[in-house]
C-alpha cells in the first residue's frame, strides 16, 4: 500500500507540473511581441526547434521552421562505392551518377530504374555529364582518361586518352561538338566529341588542373588550379589569353558569367573573386566566408554570384560591377 500511495502522489505531482508548464507555455505565446523576443507557434506536424526568446533570459520556446522536408522521389541503387557526382540530362527525363567503383550509370527519374550501367574505366569517376542533346556521355577517372558514351545504350563510343595523370574533370561545350578536360598532369585538353581525337593542349599551370569550363559560346576556356590561379584559353588552338593571379591558395573552381565577360573564381585562401574575362584584372573580392570556398558562379541574369564554402554556409552576392 505504501508503494502505491508513493506512485500515486509522484503522478499527481508529475500531473500538477505539467499543467503549469502548459499554461506558462499558453500565456509566452498570448503574450504581445516585444523587442528581441520571439514568439511564434508551429504546427504540431512540424519537428520542433527551440529558440531563446529573450537574450538576457533563460527561456526558450518552439520556433516554426523556416523550411520543411521535401518529399523522397527516387534512391538509386547499384553503385558499390561512393557516389561522387550526379547530374540531370538537358530535359530532365534521365540522370547519370559517377562512382568510386569505376562506374557511371544512367538513370529514369520517372521510374527510378537503372537503363545502363557505363563500364569501362579502370579506377573511381569523378564526373559524368550529358551533352547538350542528351545523345551522349562523358565521364572523367583516375585511370588517366575521359570516355564517351551513348547515352541510349550505354555503349563505350570513343576513350580520351593523353593525358599523364587522373582525370578529374569533363565537360562539353555549349553546342555539343567539343570536350574540354582537366587533369592532375597539369594541363586541360580539348577533344572532338564525335570523335575523340584531340583538338588542344593548354599547357602553363604549374600544378594540378583541378576545373575547366567552355565560356557560353564556346569559344573561350576557364581553368582552375592548385598553382593559385585561374586561366583563359582559346579554345580552338588552347592558347593562353589571360593569367589571373591574386588567390593565395588553391583555386578549385571559375564560372563565366552569362554574357561570357566576367569570371568568378573560387579558392581555398577563403575567397572568391570576380575578374575581367578578356584581361584577367581582378575588380571584386567576396570576402565574409571562414573557410574554404570551393564553388561560385553567377545567377542566370548574371547579377548575382552564389559561393559554396567549408565553412557550413552558401552566400549570395551582388555581382554588379562597382
Amino acid at each position: 500500500m505504501r508503494h502505491i500511495a508513493i506512485f500515486t502522489t509522484t503522478l499527481a505531482t508529475l500531473l500538477a507540473l505539467n499543467a503549469i508548464l502548459t499554461f506558462a507555455a499558453l500565456l509566452m505565446l498570448a503574450a504581445p511581441a516585444q523587442a528581441g523576443v520571439v514568439v511564434t507557434a508551429f504546427p504540431d506536424q512540424a519537428p520542433a526547434r527551440w529558440e531563446k526568446i529573450n537574450r538576457s533570459a533563460r527561456a526558450w520556446v518552439p520556433l516554426a521552421r523556416a523550411y520543411h522536408d521535401l518529399r523522397l522521389v527516387w534512391t538509386f541503387r547499384g553503385h558499390e562505392g561512393s557516389v561522387l557526382s550526379a547530374a540531370f540530362s538537358p530535359d530532365g527525363a534521365r540522370i547519370v551518377t559517377a562512382s568510386v567503383d569505376g562506374t557511371a550509370r544512367i538513370w529514369d527519374t520517372a521510374t527510378g530504374t537503372v537503363i545502363a550501367a557505363l563500364r569501362g574505366h579502370e579506377d573511381r569517376v569523378w564526373s559524368a555529364a550529358f551533352s547538350p542533346n542528351r545523345a551522349r556521355i562523358v565521364t572523367a577517372s583516375d585511370d588517366d582518361t575521359a570516355r564517351i558514351w551513348d547515352a541510349a545504350t550505354g555503349a563505350e563510343i570513343a576513350a580520351l586518352s593523353g593525358h599523364e595523370g587522373w582525370v578529374v574533370s569533363a565537360a562539353f561545350s555549349p553546342n555539343g561538338a567539343r570536350i574540354v578536360t582537366a587533369s592532375e598532369d597539369r594541363t586541360a585538353r580539348v577533344w572532338d566529341a564525335a570523335t575523340g581525337t584531340e583538338i588542344a593542349v593548354m599547357s602553363g599551370h604549374e600544378s594540378w588542373v583541378r576545373s575547366a569550363a567552355f565560356s557560353p559560346n564556346g569559344t573561350r576556356i576557364v581553368t582552375t588550379s592548385d598553382d593559385g590561379t585561374a586561366r583563359v584559353w582559346d579554345a580552338a588552338t588552347g592558347a593562353e589569353i589571360a593569367v589571373m593571379s591574386g588567390h593565395d591558395s588553391s583555386v578549385w573552381s571559375a564560372a563565366f558569367s552569362p554574357d561570357g565577360a566576367r569570371i568568378v573564381t573560387a579558392s581555398l585562401d577563403r575567397t572568391a573573386r570576380i575578374w575581367d574575362a578578356a584581361t584577367g584584372v581582378n575588380y571584386a573580392f567576396l570576402r565574409g566566408h571562414e573557410g574554404w570556398v570551393v564553388s561560385a558562379t553567377f545567377s542566370p541574369n548574371g547579377a548575382r554570384i552564389v559561393t559554396a564554402s567549408q565553412d557550413r554556409t552558401a552566400r549570395v552576392w551582388d555581382a554588379a560591377h562597382p
